[in-house]
């Protein structure tokens, strides 16, 4: 896989767009087309095909296929294209979807379900995101 994505970045401009065909597959599981996407996202963001980067992005929210917003919050792969105003549109959907995660899980810990094991990873993401 290393291989596979190293070769993304040394391609052709227009290899990464032929991947993005990959999304489009009708047979294409929504698992799969989620990894396809974290697969090509971060070479079309490091090699300023940010316009492409929003395409896979858009192709992914047509799927009903939602970036984790954790992710996108906190990994430096999408540092260049923070400030693009399609960038802010993504991750308020991605918060508001988050804050709903959230919400359950506070509500499963209320009610004594949330895994003890979970309490410290959620306590640390919780404070890496500052909510």
């Amino acid at each position: 896989m290393i291989g596979q994505t190293l070769s993304l970045y040394i391609a052709p401009p227009d290899a990464l767009e032929n991947a993005l065909h990959r999304l489009d597959s009708p047979d294409n599981h929504p698992l799969r087309a989620r990894w396809v996407a974290l697969y090509l996202l971060p070479p079309a963001i490091s090699t300023g095909q940010v316009d492409l980067a929003f395409r896979i992005i858009n192709r992914l929210e047509e799927r009903k296929i939602q970036l984790p917003y954790d992710l996108i919050t906190l990994s430096p792969v999408f540092d260049p294209i923070r400030n693009d105003k399609r960038f802010a549109v993504i991750l308020t959907k991605a918060r508001s979807r988050f804050e709903t995660y959230l919400e359950l899980l506070d509500d499963a810990r209320a009610r004594g379900e949330l895994p003890p094991y979970l309490e410290q990873p959620l306590k640390d993401l919780r404070v890496r995101l500052g909510m």
